[in-house]
């Protein structure tokens, strides 16, 4: 623009006015100008404590007076930090802060809220002022199995698990994972998971003593500052050992058939009378037709390729460490050749505790049936004991086993070095307890191993020396 312009300007200011304003121009104020400030604290780990502050400001150009501020509604999660002396007076530009505490809470998800009021003194009249304070509670929240569970294993099979955590929280911090028992083994695991993310956590599991097995995993995690863990089961079954087998069978062929007997024998008489078990049985049916188990069910009889399959339900009788028939073979011959045509058997499953591996047989129709089948092994477990541990004197070494066979114990110290050593051959398979007392005066301080190798069991214990 060019030129002279005569006016007036009027300007309105939400701050303090200069003093040093032109003359002719009009300084004029917004006398009702206030404003209070809440706070949002966010999501919060339910036991962490967060303090942030609640703003009242004077935005106009006289002064402010706070004569009171208190909360109007509070479910129990907010509290001041500091008492306030009341009144305040605030000039234009000033703001005053009241700090709020979050408080920490049970680990319980939630949302929380409260409003305060302030009462202010504006140019002679009361105001009230109200504000929110907001805030969320965040928990683990964790999806996972709650038991792990290895199912039967051999003797010395080592069988490894991916188990996974998925998380559904805030980022996780894992610091350690631990089990109760050596038995049960922790390989790796992630140690972060952030949200909607999985995390794995590998262990292992392995035995050479048979039996039943349970355990407890914990992990240890962080959820910002609060420590918190998770427990898992763990359970194993290292199953006992049988032989089953079809044995020698001497019938004339043709219109009489035949009739096998299938047995099952163990080395140490184990509880499994009663328990139910299958088997598959397959043959060539060209030279055998009409095969039945009298005493079995018959669950499915199939054509498998050029054999027949035959698939039978039956319960165990009390096997020992003597021959017992588990069931008869009978069927019709259609012509007798002297040849040999396989015969097999598979063990499929039982409610008894039982691992079993198999090997293909023969069976030769003529004057002699035969078949060597299955290499199924079976025994209770031997136990070994140490007392005292530690030990400052003399170690009693008690061994209870019903193996026969070779056995020895030995002893070596950290450095591997063999300190101890005794042998002894068994030669049945009745129950004997073996004591052995052993002086550890001529033994150094320190942690030694204890070595038993009998026919179908290692054991291995450690026992520390002190004097």
């Amino acid at each position: 623009i060019s030129g002279e312009i005569n006016t007036d300007l009027e300007l309105i200011f939400t701050g303090r006015c200069s003093q040093n304003l032109i003359s002719n121009l009009i300084c004029k104020f917004d006398s009702s100008k206030a404003e209070i400030i809440g706070i949002d604290f966010g999501k919060v780990p339910y036991c962490e404590e967060r303090i942030d502050s609640i703003r009242i400001l004077n935005t106009g150009n006289p002064s402010v007076q706070i004569t009171e501020i208190s909360f109007i509604e509070n479910d129990g999660s907010f509290e001041f930090v500091d008492v306030v002396t009341l009144p305040v007076e605030l000039l234009s530009g000033q703001y005053l802060a009241f700090a709020v505490r979050y408080l920490p809470q049970d680990k319980v998800k939630s949302q929380n809220f409260a409003k305060v009021r302030a009462i202010l003194m504006i140019n002679g009249s009361e105001s009230n002022f109200d504000t929110e304070i907001i805030g969320e509670r965040v928990i683990p929240e964790l999806e996972y199995l709650t038991e792990i569970d290895f199912g039967k294993l051999k003797p010395g099979e080592i069988k490894n698990i991916d188990f996974e955590i998925l998380n559904r929280s805030v980022e996780i911090e894992i610091s350690d994972v631990k089990t109760l028992t050596s038995n049960f083994s922790i390989l790796s695991f992630t140690k972060t998971i952030y949200k909607n993310e999985k995390g794995l956590i590998n262990l292992s599991f392995s035995s050479e003593i048979i039996g039943e097995y349970a355990d407890e995993m914990t992990v240890y995690f962080s959820l910002g500052e609060c420590e918190d863990s998770i427990k898992i089961s763990l359970k194993a079954d290292v199953s006992r050992l049988m032989t089953i087998w079809a044995n020698h069978h001497t019938t004339e062929v043709g219109i009489k058939g035949y009739e096998i007997p299938i047995f099952a024998e163990t080395d140490i008489g184990a509880q499994i009378g009663g328990k139910k078990y299958k088997l598959n049985l397959r043959y060539l049916p060209e030279l055998y037709y009409n095969v039945t188990v009298p005493s079995a069910q018959i669950l499915s009889k199939t054509r498998d390729g050029n054999f027949e399959s035959l698939i039978i339900e039956d319960t165990f009788p009390e096997i020992t460490s003597k021959e017992t028939v588990l069931f008869h073979l009978k069927g019709d011959v259609l012509f007798s050749p002297r040849m040999t045509t396989p015969i097999e058997v598979e063990f499929i499953e039982s409610e008894a505790s039982l691992s079993v591996t198999t090997r293909d047989g023969s069976l030769t129709l003529d004057s002699l049936c035969q078949v060597s089948i299955r290499g199924i092994q079976q025994f209770t477990p031997t136990r070994m004991s140490i007392s005292p541990n530690p030990s400052d004197g003399e170690l009693k070494v008690s061994i209870g086993t019903q193996e026969e066979g070779s056995f020895s114990l030995i002893i070596f110290d950290v450095q591997g070095v063999e300190v101890f050593r005794s042998e002894f051959t068994r030669n049945d398979r009745t129950f004997e307890q073996k004591d052995y007392n052993i002086n550890t005066q001529n033994l150094g301080n320190g942690i030694y191993t204890i070595h038993l190798t009998a026919p179908w069991t290692l054991l291995r214990e450690q026992v520390v020396v002190v004097r």
